[in-house]
């Protein structure tokens, strides 16, 4: 299944997963986010390039949607300010 809007789709996803039960994602910083949400790979840790998306719960969204992990974690750091 694909959504229309992704971003949309995604907006919503951080909207209800944000306050997630190992604290609110709202207080990590950038490298924690990325840490938090993906498996760091190789090159700077401020990057989503850097990571791999492992989150349980993207990898379920992203199958369900359509949209690519990766794109959620690009999207976590737009969505909790931490965009460059």
């Amino acid at each position: 299944m694909n959504v229309k809007d992704e971003i949309q789709a995604m907006y919503d996803f951080f909207v209800a997963y944000a306050g997630d039960i190992d604290g609110s994602m709202a207080n990590m910083n950038r490298q924690q986010l990325l840490e938090h949400l993906g498996s760091y790979i190789s090159g700077d840790v401020n990057l989503a390039d850097s990571y791999e998306a492992d989150d349980i719960f993207i990898g379920v969204t992203a199958a369900a949607t359509g949209i690519p992990e990766h794109d959620f974690l690009r999207y976590a750091l737009k969505f909790f300010g931490h965009e460059k």
